[in-house]
């Protein structure tokens, strides 16, 4: 004898499963900014942009320097003292200290246009319907192993590192491999439509507040960099613009530097008349 089903049951059912194919989609959204989009773009921002951003940066700490040898030179000069080899010796020290921080920005830059260059000389891309194949397999994926789609999942445990590791690597085979592997020794953790009510609303329930916040969570990220730039990081006209700004600002530092320099130079010679 077959058991009738309440009508809002088969209703819940359908919204939990609804729910759950929205949420697979989300983590997969996710999951492609994490390991594809987000280092791409830095990559590209870093290769087109970062080069004069580190031309920049050089050129600000030369300023910086400067700035700093005039401050106190002119201390010590308003303090009615004079400029010997112990002052200038103590500022050297001082300099050197304050330059070995800059040094780790300067290195830290370097290493990441380096690093984006090389991402850059031997990213592949897939095709088109690769691209397709990789996103159903890990959305399918993640509705067997998902903690948030499967959370009594020991399978989980087992195999969501290969899962991920997989979809880093744009790895077909190794998610097809997986998908078959998984469907064999998981069952889906949705709830039956034979579960009671207050059962089915609270997953109902739970799986909506998820993809709320998920899908939050994914316009959060879009309006970050380097998200909020993938438009500008492919549109020459923005990037060289962007080099031309950059260009300009390095050429005026440089020119602030080259100032600064010859005021320290002069502030060193008045400081070696007073020793007269």
């Amino acid at each position: 004898m077959s058991i009738a089903l309440h009508p809002e049951q088969g209703r819940l059912a359908a919204q939990i499963e609804a729910f759950r194919r929205q949420l697979s989609e989300l983590l997969e959204q996710e999951a492609c900014l994490r390991t594809h989009t987000v280092p791409l773009l830095q990559a590209v921002y870093q290769a087109e942009i970062g080069m004069h951003e580190l031309e920049l940066l050089k050129a600000r700490v030369v300023v910086n320097e400067c700035g700093y040898r005039i401050r106190e030179i002119t201390a010590i000069l308003n303090r009615g003292g004079r400029i010997g080899m112990d002052e200038l010796q103590r500022l050297e020290l001082q300099i050197q200290q304050i330059k070995a921080q800059w040094q780790q920005e300067l290195e830290a830059k370097e290493h990441q246009v380096q690093t984006s260059m090389q991402l850059l000389n031997h990213v592949e891309f897939l095709s088109e319907a690769a691209q397709q194949q990789l996103k159903a397999l890990y959305r399918s994926l993640c509705l067997l192993l998902h903690p948030d789609l499967h959370a009594d999942s020991a399978a989980y445990q087992l195999y969501w590192h290969s899962v991920q590791d997989g979809y880093a690597r744009g790895d077909v085979e190794t998610l097809e491999a997986l998908l078959v592997t998984v469907q064999s020794h998981a069952e889906m953790a949705a709830p039956a439509a034979c579960a009671g009510l207050e059962a089915l609303r609270q997953e109902r329930d739970r799986l909506e507040a998820l993809t709320t916040t998920r899908l939050q969570r994914l316009h959060d990220a879009r309006q970050l960099p380097p998200l909020s730039l993938e438009k500008e990081l492919h549109d020459p006209a923005w990037i060289a613009a962007k080099r031309a700004e950059l260009h300009a600002a390095c050429a005026a530092m440089r020119r602030r530097g080259e100032e600064l320099q010859a005021t320290y130079a002069a502030l060193l010679q008045r400081g070696g008349m007073w020793m007269q």
